[in-house]
């Protein structure tokens, strides 16, 4: 998503039961995800792929929200943005302004390319 507030990759979860939430664990029904990880490692990747096509740095935040039953929360992940739907909405509406127009438009053509989101494989690799 790229807009005012700045650019964020979104995952979405729907789910029956408990979450719980700490800095850097995210338990669902008392059993451990890697909901945060993949969350902060999809934003990495997107910061990466759009800062090399752009030529300068983007910062992207990673977002998670789900939907469930309940929820505890001892402290919020610094990395990632965790929150229910409705919570996720109004927080980035309470964001300040942190694009341009420019900016946006310039990300949002990068976004569009393919060729944007192919990372060059790492020398000596092999393909899968």
């Amino acid at each position: 998503m790229i807009g005012p507030p700045g650019v964020f990759t979104v995952n979405t979860k729907n789910v029956k039961g408990t979450v719980w939430l700490a800095p850097r664990t995210l338990l669902l029904n008392g059993h451990r995800t890697d909901w945060l990880r993949k969350a902060a490692r999809e934003a990495r990747r997107a910061s990466r792929s759009l800062s090399a096509a752009l030529g300068r740095s983007v910062q992207v935040t990673g977002v998670l929200a789900v939907l469930a039953d309940d929820w505890t929360i001892k402290e919020r992940p610094s990395d990632v943005h965790v929150g229910t739907p409705r919570g996720v909405k109004k927080w980035l509406l309470s964001l300040p302004v942190a694009l341009s127009t420019g900016e946006i438009v310039e990300i949002c053509a990068a976004a569009a390319k393919p060729s944007t989101w192919v990372e060059p494989r790492r020398r000596g690799s092999r393909p899968i």
